[in-house]
């Protein structure tokens, strides 16, 4: 049983940051885009939210079973901000996400997908909705010089009003989406 309730936390939690490289947006039209040239072009606090359903097979993939899961699905929603401080070279970060649980072998399932979550102070179980919220708060942290150089040579480009950031696609992982944060 343990190694159950492992496997499925290790798995929630894996579908949990998949899900954090999918689109936190689309781009505004008209926006004009450029590479970003300096650390100060992301001073400030930056936000994105997106929603993304999937099967459990889908964020399963080869460890899904059938009869285990059957047409349970996932809808992830998650909020990031993300604040830099330019001058004195620091980031912290902020980030809430929700996982709602529904299908068929939810009854049955929730009770094993939930302790996986119990001991966790970050976590909220909401039974009724069979979701579970986390939310993850990092501290100011400082930003080291090579890492200002491998930010600014990864392809992040601004609007030309300086208020949306874009990041490639395949930027956080081969196949991830484009996602774009904006300023607040």
């Amino acid at each position: 049983m343990k190694k159950i309730v492992w496997f499925l936390g290790l798995s929630i939690c894996l579908l949990a940051l998949g899900t954090l490289i999918v689109s936190c947006g689309t781009s505004e039209e008209g926006d004009t885009w450029s590479d970003i040239n300096s650390i100060d072009q992301l001073n400030g606090k930056w936000k994105g939210a997106y929603t993304q359903s999937m099967t459990m097979k889908e964020a399963m993939g080869e460890e899904w079973d059938e009869a285990f899961y059957g047409d349970m699905k996932v809808t992830t929603s998650v909020e990031m901000t993300f604040v830099i401080n330019a001058s004195e070279k620091t980031q912290s970060t902020f980030m809430k996400i929700t996982m709602a649980y529904s299908g068929e072998n939810i009854n049955t399932l929730w009770a094993i997908l939930s302790i996986a979550f119990l001991d966790n102070p970050d976590a909220v179980l909401d039974n009724e909705k069979h979701s579970i919220t986390i939310t993850m708060d990092g501290p100011e942290q400082p930003i080291a010089d090579e890492d200002i150089e491998e930010i600014l040579a990864s392809g992040l480009q601004i609007n030309q009003s300086g208020t949306r950031i874009k990041m490639p696609a395949g930027l956080l992982e081969d196949g991830s989406p484009e996602l774009i944060f904006k300023k607040q």
